[in-house]
């Protein structure tokens, strides 16, 4: 095996060369998942952001596509989703829409400006025609990105970050072209983190409809790198109302920008988020940079009077493990719990052991590890690089 292809992981998706970011346009049409995602396809490091394709019919085996979206003279092409306008409210026809922020800088003025514009799809995202209204929103804001676009009741409605800010603004359209602001909320600001990636969706448990707000922070959390967290509430169609507290979605450092998936069967919530590498820089001895997490499912269960969030990942796990209080796990990663937390490398999870017993499953690919625990309610994830490119325990 090539050095470049030393850490490929087996069952994680990467590009086949170059960086890779934010899973973006996660929609399933016509027995395929769509996953389009931030790229550069000119180098191993972030710039030039363009969406990159891939496609599959199980979430595990992935078809990469030609480029989906280049940058132009409008700007970079900066996070976003899609959605299927099987009833084409938007006049395209029966289209995949691309709903994206576009991203430059503007001559007469050296600041950066993000807007919200959308594309269109005929081929099923094979190839894609801007809009020519683009930009439908526009704020004359410099940090204002990644809008995530879903159908409730009898429109759209798009969920988007006001990032510097810390706020999260929630529109409305008939038509994916003009949008009216419905809100604009700030919820739990987080020292001087920029707010990322927000996503919006309901769950049900027993027989209640909840709503669930993924929010990403950097830098913020562990070590000051990148969070992700999530609140459970109520969405009238206007505005979104807490019940609950911030909680972690995953306690290890590399589970970042994760947003779900629209049009799947079965109304199941598919969740996906972006390995993000510790700094910036390259992986060692890779044509790629950065992977996305395992798909894990998302359902809601109750402990002790509070509402968690459930993720079982898409695939059965490489391991199984029953953990006593005190025990370590060695082998070219080490895993040890304390009773209270399980620990990896300089990371811990709070968990609930039972007499003393902890249940854990756990993902290992050639450069990952994602552990889940507490029956699903809790989640560590981290990219680790051992020399031999398989970490075994």
């Amino acid at each position: 095996m090539s050095e470049a292809e030393l850490y490929r992981p087996k069952y994680h998706f990467t590009p086949k060369k170059n960086w890779m970011n934010d899973p973006n346009g996660l929609v399933y049409v016509n027995g395929k998942y769509h996953l389009f995602f931030q790229h550069n396809p000119f180098a191993i490091t972030w710039g030039h952001m363009h969406w990159g394709h891939a496609v599959s019919t199980d979430l595990l085996n992935w078809e990469e596509l030609p480029i989906a979206i280049s940058e132009d003279e409008d700007g970079t092409i900066f996070s976003g989703s899609a959605v299927y306008d099987e009833n084409n409210t938007a006049g395209f026809g029966k289209a995949i829409v691309a709903i994206y922020t576009a991203n430059k800088t503007r001559s007469e003025d050296p600041k950066q400006w993000q807007g919200q514009s959308i594309a269109y799809s005929l081929d099923e995202g094979l190839t894609f025609t801007k809009y020519s209204g683009n930009p439908v929103i526009d704020r004359n804001l410099e940090e204002f990105r990644d809008p995530k676009v879903f159908w409730h009741e009898d429109r759209w409605v798009m969920i988007v970050a006001i990032s510097i800010e810390q706020k999260i603004a929630i529109y409305s359209s008939l038509d994916l072209k003009k949008w009216e602001l419905q809100s604009e909320s700030l919820f739990f600001a987080e020292n001087e983190a920029k707010l990322e990636c927000p996503d919006l969706f309901p769950l049900e448990l027993n027989g209640k409809r909840h709503w669930v707000l993924i929010l990403s922070y950097f830098p913020h959390g562990i070590k000051n790198e990148a969070s992700t967290k999530y609140v459970i509430g109520n969405f009238n169609g206007k505005s979104f109302e807490a019940t609950s507290e911030p909680i972690w979605m995953d306690w290890g450092p590399n589970c970042y920008a994760g947003v779900t998936y629209n049009n799947t069967p079965d109304g199941k919530r598919i969740f996906m988020a972006w390995m993000k590498p510790l700094s910036d820089s390259v992986h060692p001895g890779t044509a790629w940079t950065g992977s996305m997490t395992v798909p894990r499912e998302l359902s809601l269960t109750e402990r002790n009077g509070k509402i968690h969030l459930v993720q079982n990942p898409i695939c059965p796990p490489t391991k199984k493990l029953t953990l006593s209080a005190g025990e370590t796990v060695s082998g070219s990663i080490e895993i040890r719990f304390d009773g209270n937390l399980l620990h990896f490398e300089d990371y811990s999870m709070p968990v609930a052991a039972i007499d003393g017993k902890l249940e854990v499953a756990i993902w290992l690919d050639s450069c990952s590890i994602e552990i889940i625990a507490d029956e699903g309610s809790k989640s560590l994830s981290a990219t680790v690089f051992p020399k031999d490119g398989m970490p075994i325990i």
